[in-house]
């Protein structure tokens, strides 16, 4: 469904043998692709790696499926009349009458007299043919591609040990690929289910979630960051089944290709490395600031995972300035409050207020913080000999206010 939206499969008995294949149209989107043989050769290339046997290719469904057939069963036929009965379904029920008058390719069957053919066989023969050299429409029920991926695989054998669940996880995630390009999204966050021994004395199944910084479908990089994360992983019991199933997934747009070589990106996306090291180090071992509409300066900005997708609720826009607003390159983490003498306030000696006041105001409704708390502070820009610029600030409306040292300019 990558390749088009009109994917169905079929299902058919010839020869007491049971036939299962899957029927794309691509007219409409073979100039996407660039042509019928730039399209067969990404399906040949994603078609091992999901186990398809064969491709075939036809002006009608009917067709492909006749091809396809006759290619497996020995057989290589490129013109529609010379293709066998054998391969038609509904010819199927026939082939003993029809051979028996020398009636044995497709050709010979449409060159037979079309009242005779229903008299003798029944509609449903002449139906499929016409259906077959594009008479009569086909019709055909199309997939779609349900909302939750979930998969379930038992193990060839139980499993002692994480990284033995490697092999089966990477044919799910495969799956899950073909699925993400059936919607045209990436995976945010997966979880993996082990069901363990209830024999043994543990819990009867182990978790882990798979997490991505940004939507990807690129498989061989979530298989790298579940190998990195199964070794730390240490199963109480053996496993017999692995389960996957997807927990969040965002529209992934498309990457046109581009004439420009400068255009052309090379080397592994950023945060491809940020999560590799944090499956190694930890999730909070590399951070990124996440700005917050806050006025009060120590809730502003936080820091979070860079490893771990965004929010919806994290993409807050922040507080606009005005451009004549100065602000420190270093802010401390709490205020650290300032000796007072003759009202001034002292760090390394007298601090000499060269600008403000700022007044910042935020009541306790701000839920930004972890504890919400109300502010009323002037700030000021000071300076001195010894310490540089600072940044201070005054309270206000409380019962002694105090100066405090907020934050160190360059």
């Amino acid at each position: 469904m990558q390749f088009t939206p009109h994917v169905a499969c079929v299902h058919a008995a010839l020869r007491e043998r049971a036939w299962h294949a899957v029927l794309m149209e691509t007219a409409a989107s073979l100039r996407l692709w660039g042509g019928l043989k730039r399209l067969l050769e990404l399906l040949k290339a994603q078609g091992q790696e999901l186990g398809l046997a064969q491709l075939a290719t036809g002006s009608t469904g009917l067709v492909a499926l006749a091809r396809l057939y006759s290619r497996q069963s020995g057989q290589a036929v490129r013109q529609i009349d010379d293709l066998p009965l054998h391969v038609l379904a509904a010819a199927w029920p026939h082939l003993e009458t029809l051979h028996q008058i020398g009636c044995t390719t497709w050709g010979q069957l449409a060159a037979m007299p079309r009242g005779g053919i229903t008299r003798r066989f029944g509609a449903e023969l002449l139906d499929a043919l016409d259906k077959a050299y594009g008479r009569k429409p086909e019709t055909y029920t199309w997939l779609t591609a349900p909302e939750v991926f979930a998969v379930r695989h038992e193990l060839l054998a139980n499993v002692e040990n994480a990284q033995g669940l490697l092999f089966t996880a990477s044919r799910q995630l495969k799956l899950l690929q073909a699925w993400l390009r059936a919607r045209h999204q990436g995976i945010v966050a997966c979880q993996f289910t082990w069901l363990l021994d209830i024999r043994r004395n543990a819990p009867p199944q182990g978790e882990f979630i798979l997490q991505t910084a940004q939507p990807t479908q690129d498989i061989k990089h979530l298989e790298r960051l579940l190998s990195e994360h199964l070794n730390r992983i240490e199963l109480p019991a053996p496993a017999h089944t692995l389960l996957l199933h997807s927990l969040r997934c965002e529209p992934l747009p498309e990457l046109t290709s581009s004439l420009l070589l400068e255009d052309i990106v090379k080397g592994e996306p950023l945060h491809y490395f940020v999560e590799r090291v944090a499956s190694k180090l930890g999730a909070e071992a590399i951070c990124r600031p996440l700005l917050k509409a806050d006025h009060r300066p120590e809730a502003a900005q936080r820091w979070v995972s860079a490893a771990l997708p965004a929010s919806g609720t994290e993409q807050a826009k922040p507080v606009q300035h005005s451009p004549d607003v100065f602000r420190p390159a270093w802010l401390m983490a709490k205020p650290l409050r300032l000796l007072v003498r003759d009202d001034k306030p002292y760090y390394q000696g007298a601090l000499k207020l060269v600008q403000g006041p700022e007044r910042v105001e935020a009541s306790s409704l701000v839920d930004t913080l972890p504890a919400p708390e109300a502010v009323a502070r002037d700030y000021f820009i000071a300076w001195n000999a010894h310490a540089g610029l600072l940044w201070v600030f005054r309270e206000r409306l409380v019962a002694h206010p105090g100066w405090y040292l907020h934050g160190l300019f360059g």
